[in-house]
């Protein structure tokens, strides 16, 4: 029997009592359970299996997402520190790649043979270059080895997501026999497929390309394998012997043509697949191996068709160039023939430097040089127009002189006007005369009109006489110009050309033209000089120019003094390059001599 206190104790504090006695159980369950390492590494243990198991179902995404970097990162690590053990434990898989290896490194030093080849000569070395441009293969193999016959002996087409083999053809069905899952020396194709998805991702994520690219040929024995690869499938071609330089390219268009038919039918490929839409598949693989195979028999040159045809137009292009480019010289040269009869037809331009050139780039005539007047330019200007109607002009001419054209008409204008100006005057005068008249008484207005009309008729009589004499004068004035107004319009549009030094550009025309002046000269009177001015263009220091034109302009005043001028009517003088009428390719027309009146008589 428990003392008072206790069963008071008890009565008081049941539930409290209870409650410390389930905890104090369950905290020895606690510590049974975690207590210690040992222990809570066995509680532990049986909760992670089961939660892995419970998440791995139903939130599989999650779990790998939070698990794949550190059994990535833990994997690679430990094939660090444990490669002999690696090695050993995938030698079947790593002696493959081993042999690809040094099936790189041997094409390697294929290239640099080759390299070292280039820089010798013998007559081997050529034997192997002819050779190679011959078959298109390295020289360094044609040195080293006779090539093997090539052939294509199967394909395979595998499903890289998950390592099935989608379907495979052989060159013994291709001729009649039917396909087997197994290869000619025993082995599953199903375990080829599995095991060359398997190679192709240890050498991606294991040896991490810099390029990110995936393994594209495997040597074993006398075999290679072409790998053409996408995120869907793999496709490999098992070949012998050393493959024509276009084979790669023709796989590579099957390749990139079953992806483009059967792109959707691969992406959802699984075992599952319906067995027309295989079959479908295979007879498209089947009909694909046969053109790889018809190519191999014409060394994969399909695209020959095209080279030749590119080959032939541009040998018929070589062949029709000649022909355009003397076309195009004959017709250049007609047109510039007609061009200079036209100029040459114009007896305004004789004696004046013009050229005649045709662009036929710019498909154009381009005619340079020095006129006489404005009107000498339109009249060329109309004579190619008519001459040449269908070529384009590009004129380049510049005026020695600008004419005076209008001077008649300029002074018989002021005449005209100053007559209506008095005629106008006596009208006005007239009819004041009129308006006084008529306040006077009739007999004397009458009287006065009369007298006023009589006097204003015989007013437009003499006004009339006046007027058609004044006229006359001055059309006679205009029609027979002085000898030396003549002299003084002949001066401003003629000058002499020269060519070098004092030699005359046109010497024929340049005798005819000193004729025509010292013909004029003598016509003026005595007291009339000429100023005969010689030009150079700007080549040449200044001293050199300045006694070159001075030159120029005696040797022209000497042969004026032979044909009858009076010497000392002529003033010599040399301006060297002062007054330049060219540039450019016009520069040679400021090679010239000049005349000036210097005094006019009174």
């Amino acid at each position: 029997m428990r003392p008072p206190e206790e069963e008071l104790k008890h009565l008081l504090l049941a539930p409290e009592l209870a409650l410390l006695k389930r905890i104090q159980r369950r905290c020895d369950a606690l510590q049974l359970r975690v207590g210690d390492d040992p222990a809570l590494k066995d509680s532990v243990r049986g909760v992670i299996v089961e939660v892995l198991r419970e998440s791995g179902v139903q939130e599989h995404d999650r779990l790998a997402g939070a698990l794949a970097p550190l059994i990535v990162s833990s994997m690679r690590q430990e094939i660090r520190n444990s490669r002999d053990m690696m090695v050993d434990a995938l030698y079947p898989i790593t002696g493959q790649l081993v042999k690809a290896a040094v099936r790189n490194a041997f094409n390697e030093l294929l290239e640099t043979i080759n390299a070292k080849l280039d820089e010798g000569f013998s007559v081997d070395r050529w034997r192997a270059k002819v050779q190679s441009k011959i078959t298109g293969t390295s020289e360094a193999e044609i040195l080293l080895q006779r090539n093997p016959p090539f052939d294509i002996e199967e394909i395979y087409v595998i499903h890289r997501p998950t390592g099935l083999l989608i379907d495979r053809v052989s060159a013994v069905a291709a001729s009649g026999g039917e396909n087997d899952d197994s290869n000619a020396d025993g082995v599953d194709s199903e375990l080829v497929s599995g095991l060359l998805t398997a190679i192709m991702d240890f050498t991606r994520d294991a040896f991490s390309d810099e390029k990110g690219g995936d393994l594209r040929t495997l040597t074993f024995g006398e075999s290679q394998l072409f790998l053409r690869t996408s995120a869907n499938i793999i496709l490999a071609a098992k070949t012998t012997g050393t493959p024509p330089p276009r084979f790669e390219a023709a796989l590579q268009r099957v390749f990139l043509s079953v992806l483009e038919r059967w792109n959707e039918f691969l992406a959802s490929f699984d075992d599952d697949v319906k067995e027309d839409q295989k079959a479908a598949f295979n007879d498209d693989l089947d009909e694909r191996f046969h053109d790889l195979l018809r190519a191999r028999t014409k060394n994969f040159r399909a695209g020959a068709t095209r080279a030749y045809a590119v080959i032939a137009a541009v040998f018929l292009l070589i062949a029709i160039w000649p022909a355009l480019s003397i076309y195009d010289y004959y017709r250049a040269q007609a047109i510039e023939a007609d061009a200079r009869s036209v100029v040459e037809g114009q007896a305004a331009l004789a004696g004046y430097p013009i050229d005649v050139r045709y662009d036929g780039d710019e498909q154009r005539l381009v005619v340079t040089g020095l006129l006489p007047s404005p009107a000498a330019k339109e009249g060329l200007v109309s004579g190619l127009a008519d001459r040449l109607p269908d070529v384009e002009n590009d004129l380049r001419l510049a005026t020695l002189h600008q004419a005076r054209g209008d001077e008649i008409a300029r002074n018989l204008g002021t005449v005209l006007t100053a007559e209506v100006a008095k005629l106008k005057a006596s009208l006005q005068q007239g009819m004041i005369d009129l308006e006084t008249q008529t306040q006077a008484n009739d007999a004397v207005l009458a009287e006065r009109i009369s007298n006023s009309v009589a006097g204003l008729d015989a007013k437009f009589d003499r006004f009339e006489k006046a007027l058609s004499q004044r006229i006359e004068n001055q059309i006679a004035t205009a029609l027979i110009p002085s000898p030396t107004k003549v002299l003084s319009d002949w001066v401003q549009t003629n000058a002499v050309f020269l060519s070098d030094e004092t030699e005359f550009r046109y010497p024929d025309w340049a005798k005819a033209l000193l004729r025509e002046l010292a013909a004029l000269i003598k016509s003026t009177p005595d007291d009339l000089r000429i100023r005969v001015v010689g030009y150079t263009d700007d080549t040449g220091t200044d001293r050199l120019n300045e006694r070159l034109s001075l030159e120029r302009a005696e040797r022209v005043a000497g042969m004026l003094t032979a044909l009858g001028v009076p010497e000392n009517r002529l003033i010599a003088v040399g301006r060297a390059s002062e007054k330049s009428i060219g540039a450019g390719e016009n520069a040679t027309y400021n090679r010239r001599v000049e005349f000036e009146i210097v005094t006019l008589p009174e």
